[in-house]
């Protein structure tokens, strides 16, 4: 199974409050694909199936599409000036819209990292 990395928003991805990611690339992925979702260190996050695929100026967002990313309490601005210091792209890069839902259990807490660290 396809693996995606979610290292800046597991917690959004945990929460349920990201039902949708913008990738640089992956312009060959297909409705009804289903990935596993991991973060750093190959830790794994839950399965999700891929419900839309769009592509599109990252520039071209709204506040519905930044509260869908997880970051309710962003503006546009704020969100897109994040995605393009991490990612190194401009406001005009093509990015892949993908719309997901979780299939079955979440498999990562914030909890049980924190566990982790102090053991």
């Amino acid at each position: 199974m396809q693996q995606i990395r979610f290292d800046h928003t597991a917690r959004q991805f945990w929460d349920g409050s990201k039902t949708v990611t913008r990738r640089l690339g992956w312009g060959d992925l297909e409705e009804g694909e289903r990935l596993m979702a991991i973060k750093e260190g190959g830790v794994r996050l839950g399965e999700i199936e891929v419900i839309s695929v769009r592509h599109g100026p990252l520039s071209f967002m709204n506040e519905a599409d930044v509260r869908m990313e997880g970051f309710g309490g962003w503006t546009v601005e704020a969100f897109i000036q994040f995605y393009c210091e991490t990612f190194d792209c401009s406001r005009r890069a093509t990015v892949t819209v993908i719309e997901f839902e979780k299939v079955g259990p979440t498999l990562w807490t914030p909890e049980a990292e924190l566990w982790e660290a102090i053991l």
